[in-house]
């Protein structure tokens, strides 16, 4: 038999909010923030949606080109304070 949360029906607390707000937006998995959180995973979700909160993780070819878009922003800043 499956186990029951242990918080059932618990209010979601403006601190537990942020600290959903926190976790995805750092990337954890679902299946982290729920364990941490106390809450289902489908609870975890449900309220995200709710929040219009993105759980997608970004792609191996995003992930590639991070650090290139990274690089590209950091040249156009200098170039742009060279100008002034």
């Amino acid at each position: 038999m499956a186990k029951k949360p242990t918080k059932h029906r618990a209010e979601w607390t403006k601190e537990i909010i942020a600290d959903l707000k926190r976790m995805v937006k750092d990337r954890h998995p679902v299946k982290a923030i729920a364990k941490t959180l106390s809450r289902t995973e489908a609870a975890i979700r449900k309220k995200g949606f709710d929040l219009g909160l993105s759980f997608k993780r970004p792609s191996k070819a995003a992930k590639k080109a991070a650090p290139a878009k990274k690089a590209a922003k950091a040249a156009k800043k200098s170039a742009k304070k060279g100008k002034r």
